[in-house]
């Protein structure tokens, strides 16, 4: 089974909500995993590798003869069948789990206040003294792996299927690769500052296709 891993480095704080308050204070808390550490979720981390490949697609950054990579990869909810990768949750890395213990996942969160302010007054709205919860920046890894099981049983005797689908094979380290700079932000409140990523090269890949 081929494999990747997809390096997420927040350069600022980052907000991921499993969509629930935190009662009275919080409007939004932080998704969290089974130890206490903060993820971001593996429907996520698709969504915005779909978004990336798709720009790198519209900015000609494949060879011309490349397109639809990210259907192709991810799947479609058309006619263009499924994807061939499965995209696991970010996480932080074992070794970084393990240096901070179960007891210490309270050091990487913090609360960012957000008040809303009345434009024609300019003071606070009442009951607007809010805040979320968000996670300080570290870096997550997700796991990539090609999969073709299920695109191959849709291509079924289609030749030209089977051919894309090894074109795929031989090609998508070095696609993801190419679209990665375009993997700029994850998370919630992306247009209030939140969730910026620190872009960095995927070690040992090629960035040709």
């Amino acid at each position: 089974m081929s494999e990747l891993i997809l390096p997420i480095t927040f350069s600022a704080f980052w907000l991921h909500a499993h969509g629930e308050g935190g009662g009275a204070d919080f409007d939004l808390v932080m998704e969290r995993d089974r130890e206490g550490f903060p993820v971001l979720r593996a429907r996520h981390v698709a969504g915005l590798l779909r978004v990336a490949l798709l720009r790198a697609e519209a900015w000609e950054w494949f060879p011309a003869a490349s397109t639809g990579i990210a259907s192709i990869l991810l799947g479609d909810l058309g006619d263009n069948g499924p994807g061939c990768l499965s995209v696991s949750d970010a996480r932080l890395s074992d070794g970084l789990q393990e240096a901070l213990g179960p007891d210490r996942t309270w050091a990487l969160f913090q609360r960012i206040p957000s008040t809303a302010i009345d434009p024609k007054t300019g003071a606070a709205k009442p009951k607007h003294l809010r805040a979320v919860e968000a996670a300080l920046p570290v870096p997550l890894r997700a796991r990539i792996q090609f999969e073709p099981g299920r695109r191959r049983i849709w291509a079924g005797g289609r030749p030209d299927e089977h051919a894309v689908l090894a074109k795929a094979e031989q090609h998508w380290r070095s696609w993801i690769a190419c679209a990665w700079p375009a993997f700029d932000e994850a998370g919630a409140k992306r247009t209030r500052g939140f969730g910026r990523i620190a872009w960095r090269e995927l070690s040992g890949e090629a960035t040709g296709a």
